[in-house]
């Protein structure tokens, strides 16, 4: 176990402490929320603003640039999905199933 005496800190080591456990927070967390997509957006300058929106697919042995799709449409969901922020991309993504 490790003991800290916080009060001994600055203000600036309490808020670096206090972003390393959120971004702790956010490794751990399987999915990233609407709040992380915003806040990371938000940081990103003009420059950006005609970039291509693509998502990651895994394609063994792809030599060359990350193998990617692009978006077709970013919505809510809604129903069963009540609650989600839904990405449809332009090629039908399928989930392959586990080994056993």
């Amino acid at each position: 176990m490790i003991n800290i005496d916080f009060s001994k800190l600055t203000d600036e080591q309490l808020d670096k402490i206090t972003s390393d456990f959120k971004n702790l927070n956010k490794q751990i967390r399987n999915n990233m929320t609407v709040k992380d997509l915003k806040e990371f957006l938000n940081k990103l300058d003009d420059n950006y603003n005609d970039h291509e929106l693509n998502v990651v697919i895994s394609r063994p042995n792809a030599i060359g640039g990350t193998p990617k799709v692009g978006v077709k449409h970013i919505g809510i969901g809604f129903d069963f999905d009540n609650g989600t922020l839904m990405i449809e991309t332009q090629t039908t993504l399928i989930e392959k199933p586990k080994k056993k």
